[in-house]
């Protein structure tokens, strides 16, 4: 019973469950031939960040940014979120969260 809470038939459909959670990176990934293009490395955030993007073939940038620290992480302006695991605050992202985008100008 300790994983219950897990099984297919308690998360499906329900927004947040970590079911649904890897259903959207999934789609994501299709939809923007994500590990097809190429990965950059984005400087500007302490060691405690996870940060890089992948631009398709499509020419869509797309980023990924993983805040492992105690510190909230400012998203970037020109960014649309995709999906994040844990909501934002102020347009920041809190400990333990990642964060999926989509640059919307140039950066």
């Amino acid at each position: 019973e300790i994983y219950g809470a897990f099984a297919v038939d308690r998360q499906e459909g329900v927004v947040g469950s970590t079911l649904e959670l890897y259903r959207t990176v999934l789609r994501l990934r299709r939809e923007h031939d994500l590990g097809v293009g190429t990965l950059e490395w984005l400087g500007g955030y302490s060691e405690d960040v996870i940060a890089f993007t992948n631009t398709g073939p499509d020419g869509a940038t797309i980023g990924v940014l993983s805040n492992l620290g105690a510190e909230p992480v400012r998203l970037p302006d020109q960014a649309e979120v995709l999906l994040v695991s844990h909501p934002l605050v102020d347009n920041c992202l809190r400990r333990d969260s990642t964060v999926w985008i989509k640059f919307t100008e140039n950066r």
